[in-house]
């Protein structure tokens, strides 16, 4: 079978094997979309925690606001019935590493103001490079056909350019290739 499919949906596949003989197909979905809405809020408050980062999601004392919450589980959800993460992800087999990238991304979003931002000072270079960083970690380099309308087109290579003159410690460039 995974010759047709992304190694990575092997790992889907395999997880809902076990319920073939015992649950309906309907049944299985339901499990399946209720297990990965309960592993993405939790990926997300671990990625919060171990990374600092501030979504829209959380309140001021790092608390998942339930109603948001639930909203952007069922965004991801809806996005990853469609394939869109076997596409964007490295390895889109557990819910951790599709939630990184997204995160990863928005914090990017915020930082570039969705990539549009032209000026930085050194601190936000460090921040925003570090970033890139870990989204190239968990984010595929697209197609060619795919890169221009791409989060990685619109929140790394286009700011690659505008952070490099800031990214320098004591007079030394700190800049490597991301890619």
């Amino acid at each position: 079978m995974d010759r047709y499919f992304a190694s990575s949906v092997m790992a889907w596949i395999e997880r809902v094997m076990p319920y073939l003989n015992q649950m309906s197909l309907p049944e299985i979905s339901l499990k399946l979309k209720s297990d990965f809405l309960i592993d993405l809020k939790g990926a997300i408050l671990k990625a919060c925690q171990l990374y600092n980062f501030t979504p829209d999601i959380l309140d001021e004392h790092g608390v998942l606001q339930a109603e948001a919450a639930e909203a952007y589980a069922q965004f991801t959800w809806e996005h990853w019935t469609k394939g869109t993460y076997g596409v964007c992800v490295i390895n889109a087999d557990c819910v951790e590493r599709i939630a990184m990238k997204q995160l990863v991304a928005e914090q990017l979003s915020l930082m570039t103001e969705d990539g549009e931002k032209v000026d930085f000072d050194q601190t936000e270079a460090q921040e925003i490079y570090r970033l890139i960083q870990l989204y190239n970690q968990y984010a595929m380099p697209f197609s060619p056909h795919d890169l221009e309308g791409s989060s990685r087109q619109r929140l790394v290579n286009n700011i690659l350019p505008r952070i490099k003159k800031e990214l320098h410690h004591d007079g030394h460039t700190v800049f490597q290739s991301t890619s």
